[in-house]
């Protein structure tokens, strides 16, 4: 297995040195190279991961090139009617293929943290 000395370092690990091994010491197992996750050429640490979480989740409330937010799927009465263009629901969950938001939208509970999100950008 590769050094790793703190997450700092975790990016910056040779995943294909890990796939194939270390010169001189025993080969590593075939499997490790069809586990889950061997298309895996990178590592992020914590940092990067959240940042990226982060990013992902206020994409879907931000307007696309078209003017539409992801988090209101098709429904035109919020993509189209300038009264509601600017309202933004925060729903219970996302469909995980367009990100619409689905279940309640009155009680924001975790997604109203992405409020605070996009605030501090």
């Amino acid at each position: 297995m590769p050094e790793c000395s703190g997450a700092s370092n975790i990016s910056n690990t040779d995943i294909l040195r890990w796939l194939n091994g270390d010169p001189g010491q025993p080969v590593p197992p075939e499997s490790r190279k069809r586990g889950p996750n061997s298309n895996w050429l990178t590592l992020s640490n914590l940092d990067q991961i959240a940042d990226d979480i982060s990013n992902r989740l206020i994409s879907l409330f931000l307007p696309d090139a078209g003017g539409n937010r992801p988090v209101h799927g098709g429904n035109p009465l919020y993509q189209n009617d300038l009264h509601y263009l600017d309202l933004v629901l925060f729903y219970e969950y996302f469909h995980e293929d367009n990100g619409r938001g689905v279940g309640v939208s009155h009680q924001t509970g975790w997604t109203g943290l992405v409020a605070e999100m996009i605030d501090k950008l």
